[in-house]
């Protein structure tokens, strides 16, 4: 018996063996390509060493493929007959017990068996990273957190790849919600193991979560060779890069981003279809034109018909299925989901049965422009959606999919019901923001975030053009609100009281981007933003700049709505950007306590005091 770099016992016939499958580990926690190569090196030196068969074996099963079963079922042979006639430790045992518990389907005790080797040695990286995955898969948060605060005290910083362990704690955090100490323990992953992709992406998510589009750009920006890297998760990365763009409005980047960084190759990993199909879903529901880019994404699709091995894999099959317009091979799809429901023989058919079928169903009919269909089917499940795996990220598809099919058939109540539900761990942001006042307006479709491009794949000029126009409608609406109900005072030009000028010695377009950073620095929310100036610059007319960036944060406006209802007319709270003759900036706002004051509501003044000094030190940072 040997012991690998964490001192964990590794049964072998040969010292050669354990130098490859410490490889092996270390690229499977660093989601790294080279994975299959250390494998395959470790069992050339011993192909009777039981993990390496367990263990590929389990790698099969995390691809979700039912074609693979028989492979999976032949490493799980040799396991058992190497284990029988060679001996080996609990360890090994351990990990064919796993194997045996997922060929069989039942997942939940493949799950049971990793955690026991990990409560025997809690070092076990590749246990660990098995079992937060396949708990991933399961939808189980909760179950991923627990699992690593009950080994993390039995780690430090002086065991070798503590920072890929850390990496999965800060994502488990940041799935169960606890933003601020995902951030942290994902920043330091990454510090410790600049490999760690994985935790990389955990901060990633966070930013998502919270609306921080432009640092979340940057943050991937400052980090691209710790993805460099990567098998197909790099694939991912550069999704969560997309969700930027499209926040920023920048369908463009983001369809760019499409075709050159998350679908370069056509492959068959449903994790590059689900990639593919959500972000060609919010592309068109932005407005974009993408050609005929759902054909090969249904290619691929149709050919998992029968699979029915992970339900978060079957809703993105269908969602490519109908993005393409190939409703019979949508419906067929179903029918065998149908089937395999019925069974409820294995953890997947039960989740079908379930959520996935009615999830399914949704996406079929949402495809046909049934929209009652989708809303009827999706609203029952749509509590139980974490239940088919995946992140919160990659669900909000979904959820955006039952928003936009309550909308379109007037269940103005149902959308807003899923977006107060969405509201409770993602920002609303440039979409969430979008439908709610379609809501509120009692409109059956939210503006578009651009206009189709003329063309299959676009051009960059018509897309920034589209989302400048929609600024530019944006800009005129807002100035057509009122800021609020004080008693009309002049402070400068303008008849409120509580204006706020700072002139500042920056131009416009710094004093924008300095604005926006500041905003995110001090965990405030960009809500939305619109350029008179910009706009017109889309049209070939120069104007000073000129623009408006909307602030605010979900925990304020609850309080605020819990103090005074009709004081939510005056959020979010606006700052206005001015250029002078100088080339200079004049940065303007209206102080909270003045936005709030004609309204009664215990703790409206409380809070609004609370802003003041935060909208204060966001305008001084950005004006310095």
């Amino acid at each position: 018996m040997f012991r690998d770099r964490c001192d964990v016992p590794l049964t072998t016939a040969d010292a050669g063996a354990v130098a490859p499958f410490d490889g092996f580990t270390e690229a499977v926690l660093a989601h790294c390509r080279s994975a299959p190569e250390h494998l395959a090196a470790a069992l050339a030196a011993d192909p009777r060493m039981v993990l390496g068969h367990a263990a590929r074996g389990l790698a099969m099963g995390l691809m979700a493929q039912n074609a693979l079963l028989p492979a999976m079922r032949e490493e799980l042979a040799i396991a058992r007959t190497c284990l029988a006639q060679d001996g080996g430790g609990p360890r090994e045992a351990f990990f064919v017990e796993a194997l045996d518990g997922w060929v069989a389907g039942d997942w939940w005790h493949a799950v049971r068996a990793l955690e026991a080797a990990i409560r025997l040695h809690p070092h076990d990286r590749l246990a660990i990273k098995l079992a937060h995955n396949a708990r991933f898969m399961l939808g189980d948060a909760a179950g991923m957190r627990a699992d690593l605060e009950a080994v993390l005290p039995r780690w430090s910083e002086a065991v070798p790849d503590y920072g890929y362990i850390l990496g999965c704690h800060a994502f488990a955090l940041e799935e169960t919600g606890d933003y601020r100490a995902a951030e942290a323990a994902g920043r330091r992953a990454v510090e410790l193991e600049r490999r760690d992709a994985w935790g990389l992406h955990a901060v990633g998510h966070v930013m998502e979560m919270e609306g921080r589009a432009r640092e979340g750009l940057a943050w991937f920006d400052a980090h691209r060779a710790e993805h460099a890297h990567c098998n197909n998760f790099d694939y991912h990365i550069w999704w969560h890069r997309a969700l930027f763009e499209l926040e920023l409005g920048r369908t463009d980047a983001a369809l760019a981003l499409y075709d050159d960084r998350i679908r370069p190759e056509h492959t068959d990993d449903f994790r590059d279809i689900a990639n593919g199909a959500s972000m060609l879903w919010r592309l068109a529901q932005a407005g974009v034109d993408v050609g005929d880019r759902w054909e090969e994404l249904a290619d691929r699709a149709a050919g998992h018909r029968g699979d029915h091995a992970l339900v978060f894999a079957d809703a993105h099959y269908v969602l490519a299925l109908s993005g393409a317009g190939r409703h019979h091979a949508a419906d067929a799809m179903v029918a065998s989901a149908r089937a395999a429901a019925a069974e409820a023989r294995t953890t997947q058919q039960a989740r079908l049965a379930a959520v996935g079928l009615p999830l399914m169903e949704a996406v079929r009919d949402a495809g046909r422009g049934d929209d009652a269909g989708a809303a009827a089917r999706l609203t029952p499940v749509l509590r139980d959606l974490p239940s088919i795996g995946g992140s919160h990220a990659q669900r909000d598809v979904f959820v955006q999919l039952h928003v936009e099919a309550s909308l379109g058939v007037g269940r103005f109540d149902l959308s807003t019901e899923a977006l107060d539900a969405r509201a409770r761990r993602h920002v609303d942001g440039s979409w969430g923001g979008r439908c709610r006042a379609a809501a509120q307006r009692r409109e059956r479709r939210p503006a578009p975030l651009a206009r189709p491009a003329p063309s299959a794949g676009g051009t960059r000029a018509a897309a920034r053009a589209g989302a400048l126009a929609a600024m530019a409608v944006l800009a005129l609406c807002l100035s057509l609100l009122p800021v609020g109900r004080a008693p009309a005072q002049e402070t400068g030009p303008y008849p409120y009281e509580g204006i706020v000028e700072i002139e500042t010695p920056h131009d416009f377009d710094t004093l924008w981007d300095r604005l926006s950073t500041a905003v995110q620095d001090h965990g405030m929310i960009l809500v939305g933003q619109a350029s008179a100036s910009r706009a017109a610059d889309g049209r070939g007319i120069d104007i000073p700049g000129n623009g408006v960036i909307e602030v605010f944060r979900n925990d304020f406006a609850v309080r605020m709505l819990e103090a005074s209802v009709p004081a939510g007319i005056e959020a979010p709270i606006r700052y206005y950007l001015t250029e002078n003759p100088d080339g200079t900036t004049t940065l303007t706002y209206r102080r909270p306590t003045a936005v709030f004051a004609p309204y009664d509501g215990e703790g409206l003044d409380a809070m609004a005091e609370e802003l003041d000094g935060i909208f204060a030190a966001i305008a001084e940072q950005a004006a310095r």
